[in-house]
């Protein structure tokens, strides 16, 4: 199982946790939130070895003042001939609550896939689309309309300048020896040090040049996205809705 969380209401509180990649996204009902987001690429061996269970990302956003957009990405490296797992449950977790600190009302929306990669979903166990045809990117309706979803090949929407990163992680570990840290673990450096640091992290000729422009390492990747729109009614009454989204081997 594999299960991602981050913290949210409207202005991001983010904070990972080790050895979980966590993302609790709270939206707001009555105003049109940012987008919230929770990231994970290239795992380890034992999440790589089972691609289309990894979660890569998980984004929510409120479309406008009826519908939440939920997006869950999986199969990092993906291609066109990678499939969603017959064996394997995406299951977006949708609560609802009146405020903060309430009780909140528990809604599971779990899409599984045929081996010919048709989609079902259900919602609290009851069935909104099944083994339908998701692939076209307009998506497929639920007969009342209230639920659309599509299910396919995308590009990997994640920006990381992995080159830049590495010149920059490569300069600290090297000085780490000179360097003063805090109780934190977090090393002190003077202000021409960060300067030098976060020019190289833009791409803006830090590092004795040595760092090339900005460049998306996964801007020619492609994942296997999971895209719902929903009415939010079907999650209940809100106004504050937290989603968290999880794969679990059937």
């Amino acid at each position: 199982m594999k299960i991602f969380l981050r913290n949210f209401k409207l202005n991001p509180l983010s904070k990972l946790l080790p050895g979980l990649a966590l993302g609790l996204v709270i939206l707001s009902g009555s105003v049109l939130a940012r987008s919230a987001f929770a990231a994970d690429h290239l795992d380890g061996a034992v999440a790589s070895a089972d691609p289309a269970a990894d979660i890569t990302d998980v984004y929510a956003w409120m479309q406008n003042q009826n519908q939440i957009n939920l997006v869950l990405n999986v199969f990092p490296l993906a291609s066109s001939s990678s499939k969603f797992s017959d064996s394997v449950q995406y299951v977006f977790r949708v609560n609802s609550q009146s405020a903060y600190g309430q009780v909140e009302q528990e809604n599971l929306l779990i899409c599984t896939f045929s081996a010919e990669q048709t989609v079902s979903c259900e919602l609290n166990d009851n069935a909104l689309v099944t083994d339908v045809d998701a692939s076209s990117t307009s998506g497929q309706l639920s007969s009342d309309g209230n639920f659309r979803i599509y299910a396919g090949l995308r590009n990997d929407p994640f920006f990381f300048d992995l080159t830049n990163f590495n010149i920059v992680r490569t300069t600290v570990r090297d000085a780490a020896a000179s360097l003063e840290f805090d109780e934190a673990g977090c090393p002190t450096v003077d202000s021409a040090t960060q300067g030098v640091l976060v020019s190289a992290l833009t791409g803006s000729g830090g590092l004795n040049g040595a760092n090339s422009p900005p460049a998306d390492f996964f801007g020619s990747l492609n994942v296997l996205s999971i895209v719902v729109q929903a009415d939010k009614s079907l999650f209940g009454a809100g106004p504050l809705y937290s989603v968290s989204a999880s794969t679990h081997r059937r």
